[in-house]
């Protein structure tokens, strides 16, 4: 819930108080459109269920191509060097959708998006959660 509060990401009926600040600017009590530039490149934030992340309806490059900063989207080696980065074979995944990919591939798959903008603070809420030998078999040396 901590990292939902600093994002403005909190469930409906929920409120955060005390204090939050980042790079001197306090966060705790901001709108939501607020904070919405403060989204992704400076603050990025990979969630606990692997299972809501990514949309269902783009492919896993398409995914993270959204993910990236605007000059490298149509980056391919960029994408395939992400996906490498947290363990995952860019040939069986890229072209996929994540309802192909088991929970722990989907996780890796939020963990790449989450950095792919190069954030200044990452939140993460048991980002290992659903990984499985699948997934962490392949990861680089």
């Amino acid at each position: 819930m901590t990292a939902r509060a600093v994002l403005a990401a909190l469930p409906p009926g929920v409120t955060a108080s005390g204090e939050i600040t980042f790079d001197g600017t306090p966060l705790i009590g901001r709108r939501e459109r607020e904070l919405r530039p403060l989204r992704g490149t400076p603050i990025s934030m990979v969630m606990q269920d692997p299972f809501t992340a990514p949309n269902p309806l783009q492919t896993i490059a398409e995914h993270l191509r959204e993910a990236l900063s605007h000059p490298v989207r149509r980056d391919r080696a960029e994408i395939a060097r992400r996906l490498v980065e947290v363990g995952l074979d860019t040939g069986e995944v890229a072209g996929k959708y994540s309802f192909q990919l088991s929970g722990g591939m989907r996780q890796c798959v939020a963990i790449a998006a989450a950095l792919a903008a190069d954030p200044d603070l990452l939140l993460v809420g048991e980002p290992t959660t659903a990984l499985d030998a699948t997934a962490t078999s392949r990861s680089p040396s």
